[in-house]
This record gives structure tokens, sequence and C-alpha cells, in this order.
């Protein structure tokens, strides 16, 4: 098994990004739910929001 070190400057780059890792996987779940709905429901409310 080979090991090597790691810079002290590539772990913090580690950390942050295992930080910011779960807000960025949920705002990307969450917009693919948004569009999701917007593409089942738009088909039913473009009546509704062009006729007026």
């Amino acid at each position: 098994m080979q090991v090597r070190t790691i810079s002290d400057e590539q772990l913090v780059r580690l950390h942050t990004a295992a930080l910011i890792l779960p807000i960025a996987m949920g705002s990307t779940f969450g917009f693919v739910l948004l569009l999701a709905a917007i593409c089942l429901a738009g088909s039913s409310l473009l009546g509704t929001v062009t006729s007026g």
C-alpha cells in the first residue's frame, strides 16, 4: 500500500468541499423537483394562465 502526504492547503480544500457538498446536493435535488413540478403542472395551468 502506498502512502502519500497531503499538504495543509489540500486538506483545507477537502474539508471546505465536504462542508459545501450536502448543501449543493440538496439545492440540486430541490431544483430537479421544482423542474419536474413545473413540467407536470405546466400543461394543466397553461389554459388558465393564457386565458387571463
